[in-house]
């Protein structure tokens, strides 16, 4: 399990160094790349943040969205303005009861004339569109929805959070219940019971029907959906509705392999793997088989030939 933390100022690859150089806490680029570059399993992101550059921001979150593996995003104090979209970036994201989500439009300052400050305008009205898509992503609001809120400056706790689709679930919401058991039981038997817990209540993979033109599926009401390819590469991500069906708009290939997981807040599925209809099939096992009866069928009529692992294919 790979940590990385996102606190203080979030600045580009350029000032990093500066903060480093004068002790200032500070997030930028690098430091999360380079921590994926090595991490090969899950990866757990804590966020006490009130922001920085947009720039920075947007490369810190497509870094975690591109990572393959399960990313958990931890908000431990605030994720405000830029650090709310790297928020987004998680497969899961967990808050503190006493923590802080804020989103907001985008500022920035511009010396100039009246045709100045009317481009910035624009320049920046365009970049409360980009950024919104990922509040959209996660939550399944409408773009409408989440522009109003980035308009209004909007603070969110927890519950608020949790409710309006920011986040999972908040920490520590079964602390009272796990302290009485604790009094029960031994460390022991404690933590086998909480696997065996968990694997009961982990999802099972959705079903799945992959064509040329994306994959329909069924899974758990609202669950997070991603597909994979063979190599274990995200190619798409969706939510599932609340009935449970979903659609993910992929351009595939006959024979292409698709592995898709489901997740809630108990944890992903394993994943459900199909290929792509209309691909050349896979004959090998069917050969393989073939062959060995042939080779029996030969054993059972041979009386004379005493050495039978002599060769006896012809060129």
């Amino acid at each position: 399990m790979v940590k990385i933390n996102i606190k203080g100022r979030i600045v580009n690859d350029s000032m990093g160094p500066v903060y480093d150089f004068m002790k200032m806490t500070a997030t930028y680029p690098k430091q999360v790349n380079d921590a994926l570059a090595n991490a090969s399993g899950d990866v757990d992101v804590d966020i006490n943040s009130g922001g920085g550059l947009v720039d920075a921001g947007e490369e810190i979150y497509t870094a975690l969205r591109n990572y393959p593996g399960h990313v958990t995003v931890n908000v431990v104090g605030t994720a405000a303005s830029a650090a709310s979209i790297i928020a987004m970036a998680g497969d899961e994201v967990v808050m503190s009861p006493v923590a802080q989500l804020m989103i907001h439009n985008v500022q920035a300052g511009v010396d100039g004339d009246n045709r100045d400050h009317a481009h910035m305008a624009e320049v920046l009205e365009g970049l409360n569109y980009s950024l919104a898509k990922a509040y959209v992503a996660k939550t399944g609001k409408s773009e409408a929805d989440i522009l109003n809120m980035m308009n209004n400056e909007t603070w969110l706790t927890a519950e608020q959070a949790v409710k309006e689709g920011f986040a999972d679930k908040i920490m520590f919401k079964d602390a009272k219940l796990v302290a009485s058991v604790d009094e029960l039981l031994d460390d022991k038997t404690l933590d086998m019971a909480r696997e065996m817990m968990n694997q009961v209540n982990k999802p099972q993979p959705p079903t799945i029907h992959p064509t040329t033109s994306g994959i329909t599926g069924h899974g758990l009401a609202n669950a997070y959906i991603k597909a994979d390819n063979h190599q274990g590469k995200k190619i798409a991500e969706g939510h599932a509705d609340a009935q449970g069906d979903f659609s993910l708009k992929v351009k595939l290939n006959p024979g292409d392999e698709v592995r898709v997981t489901q997740a809630d807040k108990w944890g992903t599925s394993k994943p459900a793997v199909a290929n792509v209809p209309g691909g050349k099939p896979d004959t090998t096992n069917e050969q393989i088989d073939a062959l060995k009866a042939e080779i029996e069928a030969l054993k059972s009529k041979q009386t004379v030939h005493s050495n039978w692992n002599e060769p006896f294919f012809n060129a």
